[in-house]
């Protein structure tokens, strides 16, 4: 289980350390109530899950399923119903659909950038039509670069006009996310 991971690894693991997670915790959780109990040694391995994936918390879709997890934590018991939820869950966001998803729209992503710095000038409809972009796209919200870039965007757009600084900080930040397209 992860305990952090730097942005440069994280561009190539992020959907994979996603999926780890997932396919993780559907294995903690089939294993744990194969015998129909949950002992405290085996909510000790559920908790254990939860730290290494503590700091993924308040993003999506971790911040969907952590409360069903937690649930389960404070009642030391699973009943059939949270079983199933949880694992249906972890079952879509697992799958190759979600993924393939993700892949395709941070691609995109990507290009979008190359093509907002294209010209040499980052306009104030570009960074809206890319913050709209996405709000439309939060799935993304634990992949890399999109938190990254939306925490930048947000930033240079708090006052709603873009400075020749933050034109410069922008040109090199969103050169670092592009891809030979």
């Amino acid at each position: 289980m992860p305990n952090e991971y730097s942005s440069t690894v994280s561009t190539f693991t992020s959907l994979s350390t996603l999926q780890k997670a997932f396919n993780s915790l559907i294995g903690i959780i089939e294993g744990i109530v194969i015998d129909g109990a949950i002992n405290d040694k085996e909510i000790s391995v559920l908790r254990e899950w939860v730290t290494g994936y503590d700091h993924f918390r308040t993003k999506h879709p971790f911040n969907e399923l952590f409360p069903l997890v937690e649930q389960v934590l404070y009642e030391r018991v699973m009943t059939e119903d949270e079983r199933q939820d949880i694992l249906w869950l972890c079952e879509k966001l697992s799958s190759e659909e979600y993924a393939d998803k993700a892949v395709k729209d941070l691609q995109r992503l990507q290009a979008m950038l190359a093509g907002i710095i294209a010209d040499g000038i980052i306009t104030e409809e570009e960074l809206t039509g890319l913050t709209a972009w996405l709000r439309d796209h939060e799935h993304l919200r634990n992949a890399w670069p999109y938190d990254q870039v939306y925490t930048i965007v947000a930033a240079v757009m708090s006052d709603k006009h873009i400075d020749t600084e933050e034109q410069k900080i922008l040109q090199q930040f969103f050169t670092v996310f592009i891809p030979t397209i």
